[in-house]
C-alpha cells in the first residue's frame, strides 16, 4: 500500500501541452513545474531533446534588441522584425533612394521614421540588411567552391570581396561588426573553416565580447575540433540567451573527449557552469551529477534551476513512462532509484542551508516533491504548507500539498471524498488545474472500485451514457443503488448527479437494465426491464427508438429501397407478406418481445420452423459484430468501428479495471447463440434453398468471430480458425440451387474452396 500510494501523488499535476504529452514511448503526468527563471532562454530548455531540438526561439530575439539599443528606444521590436526579416531586398533598397517612398512607409514604421532622421543610419544600415539578404541565399548548407558552378563561386567570392570593403567605409562600428559576422558566415557556408577562422581572428580577436562577438564565435567553433570549440559553445551558451538550444546541438556534436582541457579554458564560474548544464543536457548526460557540480560552483544559478526541473522530469518519465498502468511495477523501480533519491535529498538540504540562497521556496517544494517519491507524506505536506510560500509559488504548493493529502489516504470514505473534491472544485489555486483534476479522478476510481464502489468509481471519470460500451451485472446494480441512496447526501455525489447523469437517469439505468438483458439473450427479463421505464421515455427516447431498429434486420437484404431489381424488391416485400407479425416499427420493446415471438415459434416443432430459426439466426447477425444493426442496443463504440460484444458466459472477464486510464472496451460475444438455430435449422428443413441459406449464414457468422473476439491483429489466422470453412464445404451440398449460384457469383471464399 505505501509504494502504491508513493505511485499516486506522482501522478500528474499542472501540464502545458508542450511539455507533456501522449505517445507510446513517452507519456506520463509531470508534478513538478514551478516558474524555474525569469531568463527565456534558460526556461525553453525544459524541453530540449538532443537532435530534434532546432532552437527556434519565437518568444525573444537578442539581435533584435541590440537594434533597438543601436538606433534608441523609440523604435520597436515588431517594426525592426518587419523589416530585418520579413521585408525583400528590393524593398530596402528603394526606401533608401526613393525619398517620398520612404515617408510613405515611415508612418507606419518606426525605423524607417529613424532613417528618414537620420542620413547615415539610412545608408549605412540599408546597404547592410540588402548585403545580407545576399548572404543569406548562400548560408543554407556547406558548399565550398568545387562543388558549385564558376558562376555561383564567383558570386560567394564577390560577396567576401564586398564585405570586407563595406567594412572600411562604414563609420559606424556597430555596422561594421555585422558586416563581419556575416563574412564569418558566409566563410563556414563556402570557404572552409580555415577561412571562416582567419576572418574571426582579423575582425573579432581584439574586439569587445558583446552579442555579436558571440554569434561569430559560434561559427568559428563550427569550424573548429576538441576541446577549443567545446569551450567556445559554451561561451555561446552562456551569452546569448537566444543561442543557446542551438549552440547546445552543436555541443553535443563536437564534446571533446578531453573534458579537462576544455574546461580549463572556462574564463569564469558562469562559463563553466554552462559548461556542466550542456554536459547535463546532451545525450547520455549526467544531470544529477552535473547538478551537484553546478550547485557547489554557483548555487543561485538559474541554470541549477534549469537542471533541477529536467532531473524531476527524467525521474517521472523512468517512473510512469506509461502513466498509470505502470504502478503495479513501481515498487521495483522505486527500489532502483533509491540511491539516486537519496543523493538528490543531500544536495537539498546542502542547498536549503546556503546562507544566501536567492530561492528558497523552490528548494523546498523541491524537497517536498522528493519526500513525495519516497512516501514521507506528512513531511510533504508539512513542507508544502501554502502559507510557507509567497504569492507566486502558493499554486505550486498547494497542488503538490492536494496530491499528499490523496496519497496519505489509506481508503476514500465519502467524508474524505467530499472534502477533497471539494477543495479541488473551489479552491482558486486548484479548480483550473486540470491535470490535477484528471490526476484525481484516477485515484478515486481506483480506490472506488478496489472497495466495490463501481457507480463512484466509473462516473468520477465518465457520463453515464458511457456505461453502454460496457454494461454488466455489478456495475448496473451499483448504478441502481447509487441513485436511490446518494441524492443531495455529500458534496462529492451531488458533483455526479448534477454533471455525470444527465437527463432522467433513473430511466436510463433501466433501459440499460433492458439492453443488458437483451445482450445476454434474456428476452423476458428485457421485456419487464423495458415495460418498468415511464410510457414518455420510451415514446422520447433516442436510444429506446434506435433507427437502426427496422424490419430489415430480420431480413438478408437490408434497406429494400436501395434495391432496384424487381425480382429482388418482390423477394423482400414477399418475406414480409408471409411473416406479417416482423412487418411493424420498432423500439428496444417490440423488437424485444418479436425476438422473443420468434424464439418460440423456432423452438416449437411445425412446419416452418426451420425458417424461423433461420430468421431468428439471421437477426442475430445483424446487430452483431459484421452487421449493420449493431448500434441498435450499443455495439458501435469500439476502436476501428467494429462491435464489441459480451461473451454470455464469461462476464468476469468484464472491465479489467474501472480505474484504468482508459475504460476497457475489450468485451465478448458468444456467437454460438446465433449458430445455435442455424444447427436446429438444419436438423429440421427438408427445403433445399433454406438449407443453403443456413449454411451460408453460418460460415458469415463463423468468419465475423475475429471481429467478435477483437483479434483484429491476426485476421488471417483466426479466420482460418474458425469453422466458415465447414459450412461452406456443405453449401456446396446443395450445388444447382438458385441461393448457392448467387453465392458462387458473390463470395470470393466459396469459389476459392
Amino acid at each position: 500500500m505505501r509504494y502504491f500510494l508513493t505511485l499516486l501523488c506522482l501522478f500528474g499535476l499542472y501540464q502545458k501541452p508542450h511539455l507533456c504529452y501522449f505517445d507510446d514511448g513517452d507519456y506520463h503526468f509531470q508534478f513538478f513545474e514551478p516558474q524555474i527563471s525569469t531568463d527565456l532562454g534558460v526556461r525553453y530548455l525544459l524541453d530540449y531533446e538532443p537532435g530534434l531540438w532546432h532552437g527556434r526561439n519565437q518568444d525573444f530575439n537578442h539581435n533584435l534588441s541590440d537594434w533597438q539599443q543601436q538606433i534608441g528606444q523609440e523604435v520597436t521590436i515588431t517594426d525592426l522584425q518587419q523589416l530585418i526579416y520579413q521585408t525583400a531586398k528590393e524593398e530596402i533598397a528603394k526606401y533608401e533612394k526613393d525619398r517620398k517612398a520612404l515617408a510613405q512607409a515611415a508612418a507606419n514604421n518606426s525605423v524607417l521614421k529613424a532613417w528618414s532622421q537620420d542620413k547615415q543610419l539610412k545608408k549605412e544600415m540599408a546597404d547592410y540588411l540588402c548585403f545580407a539578404k545576399e548572404v543569406a541565399l548562400h548560408t543554407g548548407e556547406q558548399t565550398y567552391s568545387w562543388e558549385l558552378d564558376k558562376a555561383i563561386s564567383q558570386d560567394q567570392s564577390r560577396l567576401l570581396e564586398a564585405g570586407e570593403k563595406a567594412i572600411k567605409n562604414s563609420r559606424l562600428d556597430f555596422i561594421q561588426q555585422r558586416y563581419a559576422f556575416q563574412l564569418v558566415r558566409l566563410a563556414f557556408y563556402t570557404a572552409g573553416p580555415e577561412s571562416c577562422q582567419a576572418y574571426f581572428q582579423r575582425y573579432f580577436a581584439q574586439g569587445p565580447k558583446n552579442y555579436i562577438y558571440y554569434r561569430a564565435l559560434e561559427y568559428k567553433a563550427g569550424s573548429e575540433e576538441g576541446p577549443t570549440a567545446s569551450h567556445a559553445f559554451a561561451a555561446v551558451f552562456t551569452h546569448c540567451a537566444d543561442r543557446r538550444a542551438s549552440s547546445l546541438n552543436s555541443f553535443a556534436q563536437k564534446l571533446a573527449d578531453n573534458w579537462e582541457k576544455g574546461l580549463a579554458l572556462c574564463e569564469n564560474e558562469e562559463e563553466k557552469v554552462a559548461f556542466y548544464t550542456m554536459r547535463a543536457l546532451v545525450h547520455g548526460g549526467n544531470v544529477s551529477k552535473e547538478l551537484e557540480r553546478v550547485l557547489k560552483l554557483s548555487p543561485n544559478s538559474p541554470l541549477a534551476e534549469l537542471l533541477l526541473a529536467r532531473l524531476f522530469k527524467h525521474l517521472e518519465s523512468e517512473a510512469f513512462q506509461y502513466g498509470y498502468e505502470e504502478y503495479k511495477k513501481y515498487p521495483e523501480k522505486q527500489g532502483q532509484q533509491q540511491q539516486q533519491l537519496g543523493s538528490l535529498k543531500k544536495q537539498l538540504e546542502q542547498q536549503l542551508a546556503q546562507p544566501n540562497l536567492a530561492r528558497p521556496e523552490l528548494w523546498q517544494l523541491a524537497m517536498a516533491y522528493i519526500q513525495l517519491f519516497q512516501g514521507q507524506f506528512d513531511e510533504a505536506m508539512r513542507l508544502s504548507r501554502k502559507e510557507n510560500y509567497s504569492d507566486k509559488m502558493k499554486g505550486e504548493a498547494a497542488r503538490i500539498h492536494f496530491v499528499a493529502q490523496l496519497a496519505s489516504l489509506k481508503e476514500l470514505d465519502m467524508g474524505a471524498a467530499a472534502q477533497l473534491w471539494k477543495e479541488l472544485q473551489t479552491n482558486n489555486l486548484l479548480k483550473e488545474q486540470h491535470q490535477l483534476q484528471r490526476f484525481t479522478q484516477e485515484v478515486f476510481a481506483e480506490k472506488f472500485y478496489n472497495q466495490g464502489d463501481y457507480a463512484r468509481a466509473f462516473l468520477v471519470q465518465n457520463n453515464l451514457g458511457a456505461a453502454k460500451d460496457q454494461l454488466n451485472d455489478k456495475l448496473l446494480k451499483s448504478f441502481e443503488q447509487f441513485i436511490s441512496k446518494a441524492r443531495w447526501s455529500n458534496y462529492f455525489d451531488n458533483y455526479l448527479l448534477e454533471n455525470k447523469l444527465g437527463q432522467q437517469p433513473e430511466e436510463q439505468i433501466k433501459e440499460m437494465r433492458g439492453v443488458y438483458h437483451l445482450q445476454h439473450f434474456e428476452l423476458e427479463a428485457a421485456i419487464a426491464a423495458f415495460n418498468s421505464c415511464s410510457a414518455d421515455f420510451r415514446a422520447e427516447s433516442n436510444s429506446f427508438n434506435s433507427s437502426y431498429l427496422d424490419k430489415s434486420i430480420f431480413s438478408r437484404k437490408i434497406n429494400p429501397a436501395a434495391f432496384y431489381f424487381d425480382i429482388e424488391q418482390q423477394n423482400i416485400y414477399r418475406f414480409y407478406e408471409d411473416h406479417p407479425f416482423l412487418d411493424q416499427k420498432y423500439n428496444l420493446l417490440s423488437f424485444a418481445q418479436t425476438l422473443l415471438t420468434l424464439k418460440k415459434k423456432a423452438e416449437s416443432k411445425g412446419p416452418q420452423q426451420a425458417e424461423y430459426a433461420y430468421i431468428l439466426a439471421q437477426a442475430l447477425y445483424n446487430i452483431g459484430p459484421a452487421g449493420w444493426h449493431r448500434p441498435a442496443i450499443y455495439y458501435s463504440t469500439d476502436n476501428g468501428g467494429h462491435s464489441a460484444w459480451y461473451d454470455f458466459s464469461k462476464e468476469d472477464k468484464l472491465a479489467k479495471s474501472f480505474a484504468s486510464a482508459n475504460w476497457d472496451h475489450n468485451r465478448y460475444y458468444n456467437p454460438d447463440i446465433a449458430i445455435k438455430y442455424i444447427q436446429l435449422g438444419l436438423s429440421t428443413t427438408k427445403d433445399d434453398e433454406l438449407a443453403a441459406k443456413l449454411n451460408y449464414l453460418g460460415a458469415q457468422i463463423e468468419i465475423s468471430r475475429p471481429h467478435i473476439l477483437g483479434q483484429y491483429w491476426d485476421w488471417e489466422d483466426n479466420v482460418k480458425k474458425s469453422k466458415h470453412a465447414d459450412y461452406l464445404k456443405a453449401l456446396k451440398k446443395y450445388k444447382g440451387s438458385r441461393f448457392e449460384q448467387e453465392v458462387l457469383n458473390e463470395c470470393y471464399y466459396y469459389r476459392a474452396l
